[in-house]
């Protein structure tokens, strides 16, 4: 065959098998979205009472310490530290790693938190370099600053890890918006299962934003808390954390793991790893009352950067597998599908709709066949995000706001006629960016 009859064939042949493939991938996150609410459903049901009292008096309340890792003293950062100080907590400290700060922002910081020189040692059973210097604070809050060199992210978390006391390790993100109980409520299913249970992960929708922009982050959140929070909670040792969230580790689960090969991501996916290895039923649970949240973006620059942001965490993830037990099969095949759904199928799409066209413009490509792949794109997505916006309402039990319904379902419509196009150029740009 010559080259002028086979490229008609392959254009025909990429949009004839992209059409197939968007239909089924749709179909496929509308059933996971439909498990996602059948957990969240379970989950509501078997709610304890309000006994964040009770836990904050409670002897069997194990300490927790939070790690945080800061690489400068912007207010930012200062303001968090000050928030994790007051969290309504029994026994609970801060553990700050400086990580390569300069003399000025390690001043800010002694002003910030009135830091002085501490004997208190800081080595441990993970491969950390040491600190040029320990601080603690003359004020009554529990804490440990670390002042180090800069070794890579791995060192500074397990040198945090290594300086803790407790016998749970908290990781707040930076952005993150908490709940002053957020510990409270995120201890209380280690306290059923403290010898199978090695982590908790805490995440809530946040409030939704206003305007179009904000409509749009309202659905991907949706898509977000149905399917790879909720539905991946609800299969074994699927679960892992998605942006905003607050995890809870059990510190010999991280020392048994040999501690950070990257970020919390990393870890946590790790002890997944070695969770579906292991011949014992090890788990982490999803906690779904109010703990943490990133604030809803409200502009397209905020969410363009929250999802460039949550695809290059994947990204990095992904090329550290070696060091992941399971690899890309760390959560089964959790990883492989959220590596379809942010990547492969963006590519497939777009490669789709330039494919289509060409073909058009070239008269290789009819105009029914351009127009099947439109509907699998497009049809297939607003039919994801209406059933996302019900099954959603189906797992809340305090009644549906029907305004909000009706702006989300004019947004999904919105959404998928040239947002979901341009999304697609981020999440392939998010994922191939280093």
């Amino acid at each position: 065959m010559t080259p002028a009859e086979i490229v008609p064939i392959l254009l025909q042949t990429l949009v004839q098998a992209a059409s197939i493939i968007l239909l089924l991938s749709g179909a496929v996150a509308v059933w996971v979205a439909w498990k996602g609410c059948r957990v969240l459903r379970q989950l509501a049901r078997d709610g304890t009472r309000d006994d964040v009292n009770i836990l904050l008096k409670s002897p069997r309340v194990p300490a927790v310490s939070v790690v945080m890792v800061a690489r400068d003293a912007s207010q930012r950062s200062r303001a968090f530290a000050r928030r994790v100080l007051d969290l309504y907590f029994p026994h609970h400290e801060l553990v700050l790693v400086l990580d390569g700060v300069d003399a000025d922002d390690m001043d800010a910081w002694t002003r910030e938190l009135r830091l002085v020189p501490s004997h208190r040692s800081t080595t441990g059973e993970l491969p950390a370099s040491a600190a040029t210097a320990v601080y603690e604070s003359t004020d009554p809050s529990p804490m440990v600053v670390l002042q180090k060199e800069p070794a890579g992210e791995a060192d500074a978390w397990n040198a945090g890890v290594n300086a803790a006391v407790s016998p749970v390790i908290a990781f707040f993100d930076l952005e993150t918006e908490f709940a002053p109980e957020s510990l409270l409520r995120l201890i209380r299913p280690m306290l059923y299962e403290p010898d199978l249970m090695f982590a908790v992960c805490g995440w809530m929708p946040p409030p939704p934003a206003s305007g179009l922009a904000g409509g749009i982050a309202d659905l991907e959140t949706t898509r977000l808390w149905l399917g790879r929070c909720a539905a991946f909670a609800g299969w074994k040792n699927m679960l892992a954390p998605v942006p905003g969230s607050t995890i809870l580790v059990r510190r010999d689960a991280i020392i048994a793991a040999s501690g950070f090969s990257a970020g919390p991501l990393e870890l946590f996916l790790h002890l997944q790893g070695r969770a579906r290895q292991s011949e014992k039923p090890y788990r982490a649970v999803l906690v779904v009352e109010l703990s943490s949240f990133l604030a809803a973006p409200r502009t397209w620059s905020e969410l363009r950067q929250r999802n460039m942001s949550d695809q290059r965490s994947i990204s990095r993830a992904l090329r550290r597998r070696k060091s992941i037990m399971g690899g890309r099969y760390a959560l089964g095949w959790g990883l492989p599908a959220i590596s379809f759904q942010r990547f492969w199928r963006p590519l497939l799409e777009t490669a789709a709709y330039l494919a289509a066209i060409a073909g058009l413009a070239l008269g290789m490509v009819s105009l029914q066949l351009a127009l099947l792949l439109l509907l699998s794109a497009v049809g297939a997505g607003i039919l994801v995000s209406w059933s996302s916006v019900v099954f959603r309402e189906l797992t809340d039990f305090r009644g549906s706001d029907p305004a909000r319904l009706r702006r989300l379902f004019w947004v999904a419509i919105v959404e998928n006629l040239g947002y979901r196009q341009l999304r697609n150029l981020w999440l392939i740009g998010g994922y191939l960016g280093r």
